[in-house]
């Protein structure tokens, strides 16, 4: 067997000597499995015969799906895109006709992708930031194998006396995204400015932010993963005071 991952992993193409019924194949999802049979007599074809585990079981459950196996001579080859785990095996077309009652099985186990992790570093909760200023956000994320974006995002909850304001439309916004950073590998780091100047907020208005991070799954993703929420306060303007 041969396993050729998919492209965003950076993995290079593994070989496994053969393996008998009863050893697992793991992979990550979206790994083409090559996979070949050697029959003890010529045949002229044959299929994979995938049926799904049951979830949270080891009994397979439906719907079957089947794989055609290019044959030469005795040996069988073909490729087996692995998207969910389940049981596996050879069904092999001989010329006479005749059918092996109990083939062997073998199982596959799928790795799932999973989201990332991410986390805000700073501000600390309730932090203040005047209405035309800026304030850094620092945030650290992780992902199972590569990251691609992290994204700041923000809704605004306007405070006492918004009606009635121009432009101001109800007390609490719609999340929207406002910056995205280009990140690479499992692991990234990184201190996103939010200009709290071109939000148009009054103080008294409150900033949840958040900060979202996205896997390089181009396959079956991107998956997101969300940090939690920090509160940002809107203060008045600090007054520059001149001396002559």
């Amino acid at each position: 067997r041969r396993f050729v991952f998919p492209s965003y992993l950076g993995r290079a193409p593994e070989e496994e000597p053969d393996w008998g019924p009863g050893t697992p194949v793991r992979v990550p999802r979206g790994t083409v499995v090559e996979v070949s049979a050697r029959a003890n007599a010529p045949v002229s074809g044959g299929t994979i015969e995938v049926r799904r585990i049951a979830q949270g079981g080891e009994a397979p459950a439906g719907p079957v799906r089947r794989c055609a196996l290019a044959p030469d001579g005795v040996t069988l080859r073909g490729d087996l895109f692995a998207d969910a785990s389940g049981v596996y095996r050879f069904l092999l077309d001989d010329p006479a006709g005749r059918v092996d009652p109990d083939p062997p099985q073998f199982t596959l186990d799928v790795v799932q992708d999973q989201a990332p992790q991410v986390r805000v570093l700073s501000p600390d909760p309730g932090a203040e930031v005047a209405r035309n200023g800026s304030i850094a956000v620092s945030v650290s994320a992780r992902d199972d194998h590569a990251l691609s974006t992290l994204s700041l995002a923000c809704r605004i909850e306007r405070g006492e006396g918004w009606k009635g304001v121009p432009g101001y439309e109800s007390a609490v916004e719609a999340e929207r995204v406002l910056v995205r950073v280009p990140v690479r590998g499992p692991a990234a780091t990184a201190r996103i400015a939010l200009l709290v100047g071109g939000l148009f907020v009054a103080p008294g208005d409150r900033l949840r932010v958040r900060v979202l991070a996205e896997d390089a799954d181009d396959l079956f993703g991107p998956h997101v993963g969300a940090s939690e929420e920090r509160v940002i306060q809107v203060v008045k303007p600090l007054r520059r005071v001149s001396q002559e």
